[in-house]
């Protein structure tokens, strides 16, 4: 993750924060961002908006399949 730019970061993260609660939606715009997977992009939406978001494992993403 530290060779993306300020700018990918920024416009993935404000449209997957746009996208809530629309869960599937907002991380697939933060999976566009090379390293971030379903749990890492969890994480994020869930720091940011925890009484909507809740922390997945890669385990439960694949479970439930988002």
């Amino acid at each position: 993750m530290a060779n993306l730019s300020d700018d990918d970061v920024r416009t993935a993260s404000r449209k997957a924060f746009a996208a809530l609660p629309n869960l599937k939606e907002a991380i697939a715009h933060l999976s566009t961002l090379k390293g971030v997977g379903p749990a890492t992009a969890s994480a994020v939406l869930a720091a940011h908006t925890p009484s909507i978001v809740p922390f997945m494992s890669d385990e439960v993403y694949v479970f439930v399949n988002l």
